[in-house]
């Protein structure tokens, strides 16, 4: 049997740098910066998005140029804003409905959900705030480095050379952010290979030896309610962003719970 690798080894091997999200209610009277639950800013011709007939649900605000740590494929934006589609329960009802198809593929932008990417922030306005109560919180983002970010036993099921040598505190490297990330390892809870879900690098590149392959999304970002609630009832505990690395307007999501 294989020496187990220490919790430094791991660390330094598969840890990547992220940028945490933390809540932080001295930002509250700052309008235009990073949220979560809510979005003030679009370009001056955007309005807020709908889905049948009721105003989406903003998910999160994101000033990626305050942020310490931004991924290569996400440097030439500045500001990321998200919508999903709510009914009175929250997102998960409608984000249910969307992933009811065989083969949980990921959902594309536009398919109960929106993400608008912005290059600068100099363009853009206030956006103004519909009348409704998509059934969570909202608070301001502050933004915290982590340079060691690391994947939990999950990715490694099919690295038996891995496998073998992950230290035995390895969960509790597990990625599981309580609010959310830019950057860093997504969260990849009971799927297998063998599922067409969230099929994206970094994962990929844990199944096997060979490069990350380019044609894959790269992992952006992902926002988290375990213990937050800005998610609504905690019925969704995750929400993970991925971008096409060539197709720099192409964006696909994937929901999960714990």
């Amino acid at each position: 049997m294989p020496a187990p690798m220490s919790n430094d080894e791991f660390a330094s091997y598969w840890g990547t740098s992220t940028s945490l999200m933390c809540p932080d209610t001295k930002l509250d009277d700052r309008w235009d910066g990073s949220w979560f639950g809510r979005v003030t800013l679009a370009e001056r011709n955007e309005s807020w998005p709908m889905w049948n007939g009721r105003p989406m649900g903003p998910v999160c605000q994101l000033r990626l140029d305050e942020a310490p740590f931004v991924p290569p494929h996400l440097q030439d934006l500045a500001v990321l804003t998200v919508f999903v589609a709510c009914d009175e329960y929250g997102p998960e009802r409608p984000l249910r409905h969307a992933r009811s198809h065989p083969d949980y593929s990921d959902l594309e932008n536009g398919d109960h959900w929106v993400l608008r990417a912005y290059r600068s922030q100099d363009s853009l306005v206030e956006l103004p705030q519909p009348t409704g109560d998509w059934g969570y919180d909202r608070c301001a983002i502050s933004w915290k480095h982590s340079p060691t970010d690391t994947p939990g036993t999950s990715y490694f099921l099919e690295r038996q050379d891995v496998l073998e040598r992950l230290p035995e505190e390895v969960d509790s490297f597990e990625n599981m952010i309580d609010h959310g990330k830019l950057g860093g390892w997504p969260t990849w809870l009971g799927v297998t290979r063998y599922e067409n879900f969230m099929d994206w690098e970094p994962i990929r590149s844990t199944w096997s030896k060979s490069s990350p392959q380019p044609n894959l999304p790269l992992f952006a970002f992902e926002i988290h309610s375990l213990d937050t609630g800005f998610l609504g009832t905690g019925l969704i505990d995750f929400l993970s962003f991925a971008r096409d690395a060539q197709k720099r307007d192409r964006w696909v999501m994937n929901w999960g719970k714990a």
